[in-house]
């Protein structure tokens, strides 16, 4: 191996830890892409279940009115 073959591969070192750590930087910048979506999705979620439970007992309150209606009525 020539001295300038053996020169370019030692340099060839250093470009791998550039190419490492730059691809190292994306991956940590994905992962905190995808914990920030997964937090959004998480507050997403809960703020739809809230809104579920308020449905529901909308629901339940309407249907139970209804119900006692009808009993008033059926005991006229």
């Amino acid at each position: 191996m020539s001295s300038v073959q053996t020169a370019q591969e030692l340099e060839r070192g250093i470009v791998d830890i550039e190419a490492l750590k730059y691809t190292n930087n994306k991956l940590v910048e994905t992962l905190n892409e995808i914990i920030q979506i997964q937090n959004s999705g998480r507050a997403a979620r809960l703020q739809a279940t809230s809104e579920i439970k308020k449905l529901e007992n909308q629901l339940r309150d309407t249907m139970f009115r209804m119900s006692t209606v009808q009993v008033e009525n059926v005991q006229k």
